[in-house]
């Protein structure tokens, strides 16, 4: 990657905004076209982030530029030249962290989707600490496949955190309704003869209705226990989508991806109350990554139905230059 660096005159807000991006916060910004805004020119920049991905099996690395666009503006005044406004290295960092999270984003929607596929064959019964919040679906797809008689709408109504849950199943074609009490359909034999158990029936149940309801679970009910799994997951497959395919790390490298790319998110004292390297085990358990000897590789399962996202991800094969 080069960078090439000119010095013009400032007879232009672009010109007299780029000088201020150099000086204030760094080469890796560039200014785009000046939006005449009347008695001032208003001149976006774009932030160009490099980032080196490692297959530390094969000791092979590859570089790739993110292009973040408008992370900042100025405002230059139109008589004089002057810089009026600029934001400040802070706020900048704080709008590139915001672009590359949603790029993050991507890869977590996917993931959440690919995860609660019964095809893929997921392990949800050993996330333990996942469950934390969730236990009400696991109870009830064990009630309407051993057809137990506390399933009635009148008995259902008195379990506040089940309706929320129920809803979802009945949304979803598993359960329904028949003579008030609540049945099986049968999607729900379907899945138990799929899964060939009660019991990991209802693990999966616990992945389709995070699969599908993850944003309302962890917003709404505030169930956020799954979400350090999706993110130490999601900080694996992300390194493995940009470099295009499937690679192997240590558990530090995938340490620090997870530090990198969720600094300053919510909900990260849960994982630092269990531990990233039991949730490691845990995820190795459940079928999500994989140990390639002593370091840490995916599915290709998985992989295969993530690779697809990388044409989203706002990456510059070109060099930049003003």
């Amino acid at each position: 990657m080069r960078i090439t660096l000119r010095v013009k005159k400032l007879d232009n807000p672009r010109r007299v905004a780029y000088m201020r991006i150099l000086r204030r916060i760094g080469s890796g910004c560039l200014p785009g076209e000046p939006v005449d805004a009347g008695e001032e020119w208003v001149v976006p920049f774009d932030a160009y982030m490099p980032s080196v991905i490692v297959d530390e099996r094969r000791d092979i690395e590859k570089k790739i530029v993110f292009h973040l666009s408008d992370v900042g503006k100025i405002q230059v005044n139109k008589k004089t030249l002057k810089i009026k406004k600029s934001p400040s290295l802070s706020e900048v960092k704080y709008n590139i962290q915001q672009r590359r999270s949603q790029a993050q984003k991507l890869v977590e929607e996917d993931l959440i989707k690919v995860l609660g596929d019964p095809k893929v064959r997921v392990g949800f019964g050993v996330l333990k600490y996942a469950f934390t919040g969730l236990q009400p679906i696991y109870r009830i797809t064990v009630g309407l496949l051993q057809e137990e008689e506390y399933l009635t709408s009148e008995k259902i109504e008195e379990e506040d955190t089940y309706q929320d849950f129920i809803n979802f199943m009945i949304q979803l074609g598993y359960a329904e309704y028949s003579e008030r009490k609540l049945i099986p359909t049968n999607k729900m034999y379907q899945l138990n003869q799929m899964m060939g158990d009660v019991i990991e029936t209802a693990h999966m149940m616990i992945g389709i209705m995070l699969s599908n309801y993850y944003e309302y679970l962890i917003k709404t009910m505030r169930i956020i226990h799954f979400v350090p799994y999706l993110r130490l997951s999601a900080s694996y497959y992300s390194d493995a989508v940009q470099f295009g395919e499937l690679i192997s790390i240590s558990k530090n490298r995938l340490k620090s991806n997870m530090g990198e790319y969720y600094k300053g998110a919510p909900h990260v004292s849960i994982r630092r109350r269990l531990g990233i390297d039991t949730m490691i085990n845990e995820l190795v358990d459940a079928r999500i990554l994989s140990w390639s000897k002593e370091l840490i590789t995916g599915r290709p399962e998985i992989f295969e139905r993530l690779v697809g996202v990388r044409e989203e991800f706002p990456i510059s094969d070109q060099p930049y230059a003003y």
